[in-house]
């Protein structure tokens, strides 16, 4: 990670009071940021009593209360989390990932390597492929596990309208597929799965 650089940014860490305790503010430090903790008194009976990441609003709260611009929910031994932004609003793990794609497909970095052998396999989702692109999705991909395929929009209307597009061509031309809206803040998605069991 060294192009990290967080220079200038304020970032709350809600330890839970646990194992990111002391490993907090030294990691934020090391890559430029201003580290904010909370539950970071770990007495060995504390740990993730009524803090961490089954209660992230009080993180959101102090993200916002404290001006800065990311807060993250810890659980106490420090393998799961939950964002906020600088508003205090939760970003859910789908928001996350949608914001982590979209900065993946913006340099270049977003493939899903099982993509080309399931389109040799299963011909029928690279029709669904082009509906999505004929639908103008700015981006479309195969889901990890191959069992949807996902298209992104800029906003919930071009979303919408897309469903309703590739619903109709689907429809003309046989494919059985169930189309579906995602919506988060940033990103409107598009999920094409098989009607089929």
């Amino acid at each position: 990670f060294s192009e990290l650089d967080l220079s200038g940014n304020r970032i709350l860490i809600d330890c839970a009071n646990g194992a990111w305790s002391q490993l907090c503010p030294r990691l934020l430090k090391a890559f430029g940021a201003e580290a904010v903790c909370i539950n970071d008194r770990p007495d060995g009976s504390n740990i993730n009593l009524e803090c961490g990441t089954m209660y992230p609003e009080a993180m959101a709260a102090a993200t916002r209360n404290n001006g800065c611009q990311l807060g993250l929910s810890v659980d106490g031994d420090g393998d799961r989390g939950i964002l906020a932004d600088g508003n205090g609003r939760l970003l859910d793990g789908d928001a996350i990932l949608a914001g982590l794609g979209a900065l993946m497909h913006a340099r270049g970095a977003l493939a899903n390597d099982l993509e080309p052998a399931a389109l040799r396999a299963v011909p029928a989702l690279g029709a669904w492929r082009e509906l999505l692109d004929g639908a103008g999705a700015a981006h479309f991909q195969l889901a990890g596990s191959g069992s949807s395929f996902f298209g992104l929009y800029d906003g919930a209307g071009e979303a919408r309208a897309a469903i309703a597009g590739v619903e109709a061509a689907a429809a003309a031309t046989g494919l059985a597929l169930r189309a579906a809206l995602v919506t988060r803040p940033a990103r409107h998605g598009v999920r094409l799965t098989s009607e089929e069991p």
